[in-house]
């Protein structure tokens, strides 16, 4: 795949490297974020009961409507994290899969879900993705393991220093909030790009590219965000700057090595129907995992996340 467009930017210890694909918007869909503001989507536990590893979504649009994978929804019963990434058809009614972010809490704050602005931290993506890659190939089902994502919220209660009556994961975003925002300020996103890779000390952590530009403006900050939270929760993060050249060539070399499924020991693909329309991708290397979402021979997004939690020692 060749990239258009690439353009450079750092602030301290992140450095990101925005970019426009050949496919982008080719496809047409809102965010879930613009059909919650217009009344068009009700997202709700599955029942009375509820279930933490799902969730009931209603599209009563006449649009496609897109969920990402990593997006925190707030409210109900528990905050949960989404599994995966969802492209719902109009006028439909599923069940997507989901993580809780909450354990403390199981009761509603709210009869509906509502969206938060931050993702979940790029190795708890990566370790939910990993998880949901296995259960796929023994289940297939998209779910995680529930106990991991609980071990990692716990995990970034400690490194930060904070804990809540419910072990929220939301509670730690708000208090590091500013310092968060701080390092936003500089960073914005570039018109007419899609996709985005994001370094640490000349480490690419992730990789992440929307069919949409518009979408991907959208989520460019909670990236942003979601990015931070993994770095600052590192007591050892390194502080050494990206380099853009190094940062430009190792983001078209992982496309290059995508398109011909070969990276590092090589791409380990496996398809499988998505949770909405469409299909997915998954793949996994020694130290990169992911997916793509991909409907009606179009790419909708494509996730590539840094497996190894350390990757700053």
């Amino acid at each position: 795949m060749n990239l258009e467009n690439l353009k450079f930017q750092s602030h301290e210890n992140l450095g990101i490297v925005q970019f426009r694909t050949p496919s982008i918007n080719t496809s047409d869909y809102i965010s879930f974020s613009q059909a919650l503001k217009h009344r068009n989507l009700k997202i709700t536990e599955v029942d009375e009961f509820g279930r933490v590893n799902d969730l009931l979504v209603t599209n009563d649009s006449k649009n496609f409507i897109f969920m990402s994978d990593g997006d925190i929804l707030i409210g109900a019963k528990q905050n949960r994290v989404l599994n995966t990434s969802v492209l719902l058809k109009p006028k439909s009614k599923i069940r997507i899969p989901v993580s809780c972010v909450e354990q403390g809490r199981w009761r509603y704050a709210k009869r509906e879900f509502a969206e938060s602005d931050f993702y979940a931290p790029s190795f708890m993506r990566a370790a939910k993705a990993s998880d949901v890659k296995l259960n796929l190939q023994k289940k297939k089902l998209f779910y995680a393991e529930q106990g991991k994502v609980w071990e990692n919220v716990n995990d970034y209660e400690t490194n930060f220093g904070e804990r809540s009556e419910s072990n929220d994961l939301g509670h730690i975003f708000e208090s590091q909030r500013i310092r968060f925002d701080h390092q936003c300020k500089s960073l914005r996103p570039e018109k007419h790009s899609n996709g985005i890779a994001m370094f640490s000390g000349g480490r690419l952590l992730s990789i992440e590219v929307f069919n949409r530009s518009d979408v991907f403006a959208e989520y460019f900050p909670k990236i942003i965000r979601g990015t931070l939270f993994e770095i600052f929760s590192m007591k050892d993060y390194e502080r050494q700057d990206t380099r853009a050249a190094e940062a430009l060539y190792k983001t078209q070399d992982f496309f290059d090595n995508f398109d011909n499924s070969v990276y590092m020991d090589g791409f380990n693909f496996e398809e499988h129907r998505g949770v909405g329309v469409g299909k997915e991708r998954r793949f996994e290397t020694t130290h990169m995992t992911g997916f793509e979402l991909e409907y009606e021979s179009k790419q909708i997004h494509l996730v590539a996340l840094n497996t190894r939690r350390r990757i700053f020692s």
